[in-house]
């Protein structure tokens, strides 16, 4: 077992700008032989580990196929990165990109292989799409198919859920005193605002903390995993021919969608950086 962390661009885009570190896992079988599989399972935040403990199960060791698990970017200490720039070390494209860094970095001899699962599917799925011809052969292995399940329009459906949440906490006095009291769009605003200026906010969303408050016996809502899902998770992917995400941007995704006359613009907004 051997761990690996290389630079990457934050932008690639910019790529002579700032660089993020990526980390992997390798695991070498001792009748190692020349063959090799990246394991795709986590998202944005989560740990590419998941499988680790079970991959036994999957991959027998005699197979003698060296694993490496990557994590996807934004994950550990450049999660809580949550301004306008930071948003593109969220792209599955910039992480299916970078997976094609790690694959040539390694000088990897023999048949290199894929498996996606869960959340992977979807990362396997656009690096595919912008290299189609790099690995072989490539494997999905979740219960949504990523051709017809996207994660592009994320923000457009978290903005959805939240703006029929704030309404209902608009009336629970002990969900509402956590919140700015105005219209559940100028509520949303002012959330977002406030993650932005406030990184020990922003680091505790990132978290996904649910556990109460040793001070208060009601969890505030602010530190729940609702927030975490609907509003800090709405911004993070961008869509495959996007290097950059801003409010036109966003304003497209949601007049292309079945679902834009219920939703006001105003209720899809960006944090400034």
């Amino acid at each position: 077992m051997s761990c690996c962390i290389l630079q990457v661009p934050l932008n690639y885009a910019q790529t002579n700008q700032s660089s993020i570190s990526i980390s992997m896992l390798l695991l070498s079988p001792p009748n190692q032989k020349n063959n090799s599989l990246f394991v795709l399972s986590q998202g944005p935040g989560e740990s590419g580990l998941g499988l680790v403990s079970i991959i036994d199960q999957l991959i027998p060791v005699e197979y003698g196929i060296t694993i490496i698990f990557p994590d996807h970017r934004g994950t550990e200490y450049l999660k809580n990165r949550c301004t306008i720039e930071g948003l593109n070390q969220f792209s599955m494209t910039y992480a299916a990109r970078n997976l094609a860094i790690l694959i040539e970095a390694f000088q990897l001899i023999g048949r290199i292989s894929i498996l996606g699962v869960s959340y992977g599917t979807y990362w396997l799925n656009r690096f595919l799409t912008i290299y189609p011809n790099l690995v072989q052969p490539p494997v999905m292995n979740s219960p949504l198919k990523p051709l017809l399940h996207s994660f592009t329009m994320y923000n457009i459906r978290a903005a959805s859920m939240t703006s029929q949440f704030l309404p209902y906490c608009h009336y629970q006095i002990e969900c509402i005193k956590y919140f700015p009291v105005d219209r559940p769009g100028v509520m949303l605003y002012k959330i977002l605002q406030d993650i932005d200026s406030n990184n020990q906010l922003s680091q505790g969303l990132s978290s996904s903390s649910s556990d109460p408050l040793a001070t208060d016996v009601n969890t505030p809502v602010l530190n729940t995993d609702v927030l975490y899902y609907y509003i800090a998770f709405s911004e993070l992917w961008l869509y495959f021919n996007q290097s950059d995400i801003d409010q036109q941007a966003l304003n497209t995704f949601q007049n292309a969608t079945i679902i834009a006359p219920n939703l006001r613009s105003d209720l899809i907004a960006l944090r400034d950086a």
